[in-house]
């Protein structure tokens, strides 16, 4: 049996999530790990297809990155699969059905190597379109190219970016992050509100420029080893409300010093999934080394190495998750 680690970048948009989930009321799911799964059987291993996912998105979230591995065992005993062979059959697949999902790498790695208890980081970039002019709300999503429509959240008026910065550097360090989350999340996972992170802003750049006229795109990169539900999309949320004078970097420093712990902050907007990116995952370099003589049969996963920010769910869901559950 060999254990492979499989670089995954997708476009979110048409998809339920990355994880696999129980059909809804007879109806299909389509998720992305289902359909990577899909393309692995149609190379004909030996032993039935099961993959682990590092970190999982909410419908709509997009990929740069991500990650998941599994164990195949190929027909021919003599030999393992090789790892060019996986990419290019999947990719081949994928191509084939139309999905918008692409594999950009896979490694062999040891037996005992687990894609999300090994991460030493991840980082998620937030995408936000903000005009040099106030939008017509009538205007809708037209102010942004075809290309742009689900890549990206449109504010409808110009934001002060200094105060936006501002708010930024407030949430950055270690702190208590119960505001940026719902309580129902933190209650059911029995989980710790504390989180370490950084945050870097950029300006970022659109695929035709000339075709968006009178926007800046600006990218928010959220770095850390893991989140909380929903907590990126809250946190760009109360950027946002400061820049356009709904909050104060002030209101952000007391959240985070004295947050409700009976019900979820609703002062803080969540933003909408099309925006968020997961950006990056790392790997210590020597985790990534497949040595033959390692052990076969991996440790238990450790709870409190989960990634809560993507998905409200445990690991003994991980095969399958409920469709009626919470997401980001």
């Amino acid at each position: 049996m060999g254990r492979f680690l499989i670089f995954i970048s997708y476009i979110g948009t048409n998809y339920s999530g990355i994880q696999k989930q129980l059909m809804n009321h007879g109806l299909k799911i389509l998720t992305i790990q289902e359909q990577i799964e899909i393309a692995l059987k149609s190379l004909n291993p030996r032993n039935v297809v099961k993959s682990c996912i590092s970190s999982r998105t909410d419908a709509g979230v997009h990929a740069f990155q991500n990650t998941m591995h599994c164990d195949l065992l190929r027909k021919n005993e003599d030999c393992e699969y090789d790892p060019q062979f996986l990419k290019n059959g999947m990719n081949y697949w994928l191509r084939k059905k139309k999905e918008t999902i692409r594999i950009t790498n896979v490694l062999r790695v040891n037996d005992d190597f687990h894609c999300r208890r090994q991460i030493k980081k991840r980082s998620y970039m937030y995408r936000v379109a903000v005009p040099f002019k106030e939008i017509a709300p009538q205007t809708g999503y037209s102010a942004l190219t075809i290309l742009e429509k689900n890549n990206a959240f449109i504010i409808w008026r110009p934001i002060d970016m200094r105060k936006f910065m501002s708010a930024a550097e407030a949430m950055v360090g270690t702190h208590d992050f119960t505001a940026f989350t719902t309580v129902k999340s933190l209650r059911e996972k029995n989980e710790s509100p504390m989180r370490t992170v950084s945050i870097e802003i950029k300006l970022g750049r659109t695929a035709l420029k000339q075709h968006n006229p009178g926007l800046e795109f600006w990218e928010v990169y959220v770095h850390s080893r893991s989140f909380l539900f929903r907590q990126i999309r809250r946190m760009v949320g109360a950027m946002v409300q400061v820049a356009i004078d709904e909050l104060t970097v002030d209101d952000i420093q007391q959240k985070l010093l004295k947050p409700c712990l009976k019900a979820t902050d609703t002062k803080i907007k969540s933003l909408p999934a099309c925006g968020l990116y997961l950006s990056n995952i790392y790997y210590d370099p020597k985790d990534l080394i497949y040595t033959p003589t390692a052990k076969t049969e991996p440790d238990d996963l450790n709870p409190a190495d989960k990634d809560a920010d993507d998905l409200n769910s445990t690991d003994e869901d991980e095969e399958v998750l409920d469709a009626s559950s919470e997401k980001i």
